[in-house]
């Protein structure tokens, strides 16, 4: 071990470059972006511009990330006579020469959780992954040291795109899992976030969102107060549900408007963080930074997945509060003759 190679460095053992140095260093800061060789002195300027950045821009570098699976025997006649062949000695190199593992080897259903080229994973929910960034010289590496093999069991690319037109963050996912066959089932899934505070939106919105709060608190109350004073007899199964109804709304918006006016814009403030740690960088020769940078990355990766399923089902719930309206304008329109074949039926 000489030159520093493996202490987190490479540039003593491999003469400016992470190609020569042992499996564990394959992914050093180096080789995933930060830097490709000893940093030379800066220009006197620098045109950061590039072509189509104007329409999109790529946040920090692709990350791709992989679920394994634990090695087994296995359970198989045909694969134990298979892999105790023996070489033959005519054959020409490398095949006359003694085998060091198995030919055929199967996986369990248990994930596995140890290193994986010298590198520990990071667990999203129960499921460990192994994450790399990726640009071309990393797509080598991956391809020289097999990072993917029969083992994997689930493989996902995340990049995040900013928009500045729209000012716009959008999360591009594309997602591989693997069967048990070999067979590899393809799906990609595109998140785009706007911030609403940022954008001309807002005040329009927030002028609307009082309006309905102020419409909704206001029935609320009627309907309440005709709820206990104003009903005689037993209350009409109409009249709790408007109860229902008119208190879910004023719930719903009273959250949503708390949500956007007081709550932090997670999405932004995550994707920031995430720059500034690739920007605070000072070892670029050190694995430790890089698995810092790629435990930032997952993180803000995690979160904005938090937050675009809490988006999903807050959807869901305002679709639902819609259908319930609707079904209620049905029942408001009980007198006509043709109507009232859907109302009673509801009411039912």
């Amino acid at each position: 071990c000489s030159g520093g190679c493996c202490g987190g460095g490479c540039w003593g053992c491999c003469g400016g470059g992470c190609g020569g140095c042992s499996v564990v260093d394959i992914f050093n800061p180096c080789a995933a972006g930060f830097c490709s060789g000893p940093p030379p002195t800066p220009p006197n300027s620098y045109a950061r511009y590039r072509p189509f950045t104007l329409m999109a821009a790529s946040i920090g570098f692709p990350m791709i990330c992989q679920s394994r699976r634990v090695e087994v025997d296995c359970d198989s006649t045909f694969v134990d006579g298979y892999n105790a062949q023996t070489p033959n000695p005519k054959y020409k190199p490398p095949m006359n020469a003694p085998r060091n593992s198995s030919l055929i080897r199967c996986r369990s259903k248990e994930h596995s959780k140890a290193s994986h080229l010298g590198y520990l994973p990071r667990t999203e929910g129960d499921v460990p992954y192994y994450c790399v960034f990726v640009n071309d010289d990393m797509l080598v590496k991956m391809k020289e040291f097999e990072w993917l093999d029969d083992l994997t069991d689930h493989v996902f690319v995340a990049n995040f795109i900013y928009s500045p037109n729209v000012d716009a963050v959008s999360l591009l996912m594309l997602d591989f899992k693997v069967s048990p066959t070999g067979r590899i089932h393809s799906t990609f899934k595109a998140n785009t976030h706007a911030a609403l505070r940022d954008s001309t939106r807002w005040e329009p919105w927030l002028g609307l969102m009082i309006a309905f709060l102020v419409l909704a608190f206001v029935r609320f109350g009627i309907v309440v107060f005709g709820w206990f004073t104003l009903t005689r007899n037993e209350p009409t199964k109409m009249q709790a549900y408007d109860v229902f109804l008119t208190g879910l709304l004023s719930i719903y918006g009273a959250y949503s408007f708390i949500r956007r006016v007081v709550g932090v814009d997670k999405i932004t403030a995550g994707i920031l963080g995430l720059m500034n740690k690739f920007l605070e960088v000072e070892d670029t020769s050190s694995r430790d930074a890089v698995n810092s940078v790629i435990n930032g990355y997952f993180e803000t990766l995690s979160m904005i997945t938090g937050t675009v399923e809490e988006e999903v089902v807050m959807k869901m719930i305002a679709y639902v509060l819609v259908f319930m309206c609707l079904v209620r304008v049905i029942a408001y329109m009980e007198v006509h003759p043709r109507i009232d074949l859907i109302s009673r039926v509801q009411l039912s």
